[in-house]
């Protein structure tokens, strides 16, 4: 969803930050990945917990709308970069561990098969939704 703002960044060092910021997401998620190997820890055993990580992390993207819509906001390339690495790494570790999560809670192949298809979906649906969502937000602020 914020990749659609990356263009309403403004870099304070004259870089090139919305390219900068497109790939600290991509290659943040990929890297997010890997980590759901690691010893999970205590915070994130349950799909509750998993949740509550998941809203909390909403707070870097608020952040980056703060940066990027509020004036007088304090600016930094750093900053920016940061944030969205720390929500993109997020995003790859969320998302495989709540792959795992779901195939760890049921039994059957079936049910196995039927949470895989619907968490799908819902991603899917969801992504659809976000990029909707941006562009309307877009086209009001322009």
């Amino acid at each position: 969803f914020t990749a659609a703002f990356f263009a309403y960044a403004n870099s304070t060092c004259g870089i090139d930050i919305e390219q900068v910021l497109y790939f600290t997401r991509l290659f943040g998620d990929l890297l997010g990945r890997p980590f759901t190997s690691l010893p999970r820890p205590k915070c994130l055993q349950t799909p509750r917990q998993l949740a509550i990580f998941s809203v909390l992390r909403l707070v870097l993207s608020f952040v980056f709308f703060l940066y990027i819509f509020v004036p007088g906001f304090p600016q930094s390339d750093i900053f920016v970069v940061a944030d969205i690495a720390l929500f993109s790494v997020s995003s790859g570790y969320v998302g495989i561990v709540s792959y795992e999560m779901a195939a760890r809670d049921f039994k059957s192949a079936a049910a196995k098969s039927y949470a895989a298809s619907l968490m799908n979906t819902t991603f899917q649906f969801s992504m659809f939704l976000a990029v909707l969502l941006s562009i309307v937000i877009s086209e009001i602020l322009s």
